[in-house]
């Protein structure tokens, strides 16, 4: 048996349920669920905001990692410059390449 949703199936008769996972324009538009459009643009206003931002957030990371290796764990300076630092370096970087990917 199908799914009931609310209102008439698609023929219009009562009897037929229609699909719960039937999108309204109404709720995408709501929910920002439309489709992008082919004609978007490639950079808009929040884009500046959202590059500081991460920005800051990654640089506070790198000095978080390479004050607190020392400081709390104790390793020596030359194992968090040489080995840890990059290491995370290009992770942060792969995981930025990801994010835009996504958007």
């Amino acid at each position: 048996m199908a799914s009931v949703g609310a209102g008439p199936g698609p023929d219009g008769d009562p009897t037929v349920a229609r699909p719960l996972s039937r999108k309204t324009p109404a709720l995408e538009r709501r929910y920002g669920l439309e489709s992008p459009s082919v004609n978007g643009r490639w950079f808009v206003r929040g884009d500046i905001d959202g590059f500081f931002g991460l920005f800051v957030d990654n640089l506070l990371q790198l000095m978080l990692i390479s004050v607190l290796s020392g400081a709390v764990c104790g390793l020596p300076a030359t194992l968090v410059s040489g080995r840890i630092l990059p290491g995370a370096a290009i992770s942060i970087l792969l995981g930025n390449v990801f994010y835009a990917w996504q958007a």
